[in-house]
């Protein structure tokens, strides 16, 4: 058995562990009383966390933290074992070389986070998608797997990536030591990532998207 598992299992030492890493604790706000929100919503910040991996190692690389979050919503890819530009592997090699560091080391490094990586591919992203999509619903029994996974995958995450930040990653920015770079005006992050600029997401705007709602007969919604 994978040292620590039982500890990741264990709600309370779980909920220690979680308070001391504000970024992900923020991203998870179901409570587990209802394990279904609660997988659905822990899984969500399995993804966040990567996005913020990629985003810290965007502001590593020099460039702005506007910037950097302007890239991240527009060219965001889910995680897979995908080797093309773009695709989450090569693009955490290429921000994270400077630092010697390759997803595939890691990997062979940890028996552990390889295990919960291949699990979390295989198993966490399927019942997620047929859940959140309603293709099928699972039984309890299967949903707590998905968690023991996430929570799995977090922790080991977690651990060796902060031998590299000398920290957790998952703190909030303004709790990294040192902090992040000042960046004004840095490097453009497509060159940094080698990915061409692709077309941005689309907008939308709640004010004009409410005035057709209410011109379809439904209440108006008002500001909160």
């Amino acid at each position: 058995m994978i040292s620590h598992a039982k500890t990741i299992a264990d709600s309370e030492s779980w909920n220690d562990w979680l308070q001391k890493r504000s970024y992900l604790k923020n991203k998870i706000k179901a409570d587990k009383k209802d394990l279904r929100s609660y997988f659905l919503s822990l899984h969500g910040a399995t993804e966040a966390a990567f996005r913020q991996i990629i985003f810290v190692g965007l502001r590593k690389n020099n460039v702005s933290y506007k910037d950097a979050n302007d890239w991240i919503f527009h060219n965001d890819r889910t995680p897979g074992r995908g080797n093309n530009k773009g695709d989450y592997i090569p693009l955490f090699n290429n921000l994270y070389s400077p630092y010697e560091l390759s997803w595939e080391s890691m990997l062979e490094n940890s028996l552990a986070l390889s295990r919960h990586w291949n699990l979390w591919l295989g198993y966490s992203k399927a019942v997620r998608n047929h859940l959140a999509h309603s293709i099928r619903d699972y039984s309890e029994e299967w949903i707590e797997a998905g968690i023991y996974i996430d929570q799995g995958l977090l922790y080991y995450l977690d651990h060796d990536l902060a031998m590299i930040f000398g920290h957790s990653p998952f703190l909030a920015l303004s709790q990294y030591s040192p902090r992040l770079p000042v960046v004004r005006s840095g490097s453009d992050p497509y060159d940094v990532t080698g990915v061409k600029k692709g077309k941005p997401r689309p907008t939308m705007s709640l004010k004009e998207t409410k005035a057709q709602l209410e011109e379809l007969g439904y209440p108006v919604i008002a500001e909160k």
